[in-house]
């Protein structure tokens, strides 16, 4: 494949971006780290998605627990008053 160069204008905003990305990319100049980022992107999403899952399932069983924690504090609570 044919490389390709490009001018990329950032604010500053994005600049500080790209420095925060430079130190977790362990990469030291700027096109370094563009070319880490265009590379590693499509596993970064996949990574994202498979964490999302996990915390929705997390979440899901989180709440399951809350409800069998609450159904089981009532029917002690029932029991209590049968006494």
């Amino acid at each position: 494949m044919k490389s390709r160069a490009f001018t990329l204008r950032l604010t500053t905003e994005e600049t500080v971006a790209l420095e925060a990305l430079k130190l977790i990319g362990k990469e030291k100049t700027d096109s370094k780290i563009i070319r880490y980022v265009i590379l590693t992107f499509k596993s970064i999403l996949d990574q994202l998605s498979i964490e999302r899952n996990k915390n929705n399932r997390l979440t899901q069983e989180l709440s399951d627990l809350k409800e069998k924690i609450r159904s089981f504090n009532a029917a002690l609570y029932d029991l209590k008053k049968i006494k």
